[in-house]
């Protein structure tokens, strides 16, 4: 057998579907508890789904109109992607009047998507909220809350764990469950196609089928739906949360084992007048101190990236030096 040429290059390494599903969620960058890259491979593995060549262009002509007069076309931009893009038909759609205001500012959703329900009937699966160009939707506003924060409200009161909301540029995706903290991600209608990969994600998640199927299998289970996909992975990140409180246990003792260690062999000298209380505390401390600093660092909230940062301050590099 021929040996391979010398200096061939070699062929560029194909991603695999959890770093094809990492790559876009690191794009969008949510705020709170969101979709989880393991729960995403698992129910996608395939990737995103493609948008198809004639329905890509249709919004990409729509974007180039609406941003020379924002004010007049936003309606029919938005209507463009609710009906071609993401293809809601109108039996599928209600007036959100029919739902009871939100708390003193009365906040109700301009569109409900309705499902089928496995016994018959349909329910709720989506608040749509239309606002005019430039309208805030995830900063407060004077004394009032956020409206993705009003909207989330609405989803705990209803049951409904789903909202869109959208003012043209920036389409906003939240899931709120009684008891849950709110997760929210900004989808931005001018990165569409400058990265593609968002576009495929807003359409794979919010495409018809995915949000009017039900939430849950006729066994009980959680559906491949978008409500289907949020509480797999609030349950994944449940896991993950208990799994991280018990490795921190289990590094507080050992950090203090070896800290009683050294006290052992200074003669008692090194812990001298410390409490066991101050000793547990202060460890904890450290260690979840580390665990904040390893977290940021990973997701590039601090300057990784920076020579000086990475030798003199991170913790991420301390384990190699």
């Amino acid at each position: 057998m021929a040996a391979p040429a010398r200096g061939r290059a070699a062929r560029p390494r194909t991603p695999t579907v959890a770093e094809h599903h990492a790559e876009w969620l690191g794009l969008l960058r949510p705020e709170g508890p969101f979709l989880t890259v393991p729960v995403l491979a698992e129910v996608l593995p395939h990737g995103l789904d493609v948008v198809p060549d004639e329905v890509r262009d249709r919004v990409r002509q729509g974007w180039v109109e609406v941003r020379e007069a924002p004010d007049l076309l936003t309606p029919a931009w938005v209507e463009l992607i609710l009906t071609e893009l993401l293809r809601y038909p109108a039996a599928a759609r209600a007036d959100g009047s029919t739902l009871p205001a939100a708390g003193a500012s009365g906040l109700r959703p301009d569109l409900l998507l309705l499902g089928p329900q496995p016994a018959g009937g349909r329910a709720v699966r989506l608040h749509v909220y239309r606002r005019p160009a430039g309208t805030p939707l995830t900063r407060a506003v004077g004394d009032r809350p956020a409206l993705v924060e009003q909207a989330a409200a609405l989803c705990r009161d209803t049951g409904t764990p789903l909202a869109l909301l959208t003012n043209g540029r920036h389409w906003v995706l939240a899931h709120a469950r009684p008891g849950q903290p709110t997760g929210w991600a900004t989808f931005d209608a001018d990165l569409w196609l400058e990265e593609p990969l968002l576009l495929r994600a807003f359409a794979t998640l919010l495409a018809m089928a995915r949000v009017l199927a039900p939430p849950t299998t006729p066994d009980g289970g959680h559906s491949t739906s978008l409500a289907g996909l949020f509480a797999r992975s609030a349950e994944a990140l449940t896991q993950v949360t208990t799994t991280l409180g018990d490795q921190v246990r289990q590094a507080v003792e050992l950090f203090v084992g070896e800290l009683a260690r050294l006290d052992r062999e200074s003669h008692r000298t090194l812990l001298d007048g410390v409490s066991e209380r101050d000793i547990y505390r202060g460890a904890l401390t450290v260690l979840m101190r580390l665990v904040f600093l390893l977290y940021a660092e990973e997701q590039r909230l601090l300057p990784v990236a920076d020579p000086l940062y990475a030798q003199a301050y991170a913790a991420s590099t301390l384990y190699d030096q």
